[in-house]
């Protein structure tokens, strides 16, 4: 039960970002994405990486080190709407990874209420998401 709570914080606080940000106009929803899926599809291609560009209007090229575009690789292979979907759920599943192992030390002393605790530190940290998820890089840096 405490873990469905925490669960259920943690989903509270980034569910309207996600809502928001994937009811976003289409050429303004995710871009990064389309940067690395484009660069995903290159190297299926065995295109040049480096001259890909994205769809008007943004027109971006691909800027990232050549291992990114074949992480990338694997996404191309579904719809655009479930790879954003996927692309969301990896980003925030790094971030509860990434609070669950800086706050170790305090989740632990909170004994039987660590998901509750854990939940709560993630939903503090939304903020990081907020800012980069328009464009969906997830770069830390963003508070």
């Amino acid at each position: 039960m405490i873990l469905l709570a925490g669960a259920a914080i943690a989903v509270a606080a980034i569910a309207p970002i996600v809502t928001r940000w994937l009811g976003n106009p289409p050429d303004q929803r995710l871009v990064d994405l389309e940067v690395y899926l484009d660069g995903g599809r290159a190297v299926l291609r065995g295109a040049p990486l480096y001259d890909v560009l994205t769809q008007p209007p943004q027109l971006l090229p691909f800027t990232y080190p050549p291992f990114a575009a074949v992480l990338a690789a694997p996404l191309t292979l579904l719809s655009w709407r479930a790879a954003q979907w996927a692309w969301m759920a990896a980003m925030y599943a790094a971030l509860l990874i990434i609070v669950a192992y800086s706050f170790r030390d305090l989740i632990r002393r909170t004994g039987r209420y660590a998901p509750i605790a854990a939940g709560a530190l993630a939903a503090g940290r939304r903020g990081w998401c907020r800012r980069t998820t328009r464009r969906g890089s997830g770069r830390s840096g963003c508070s």
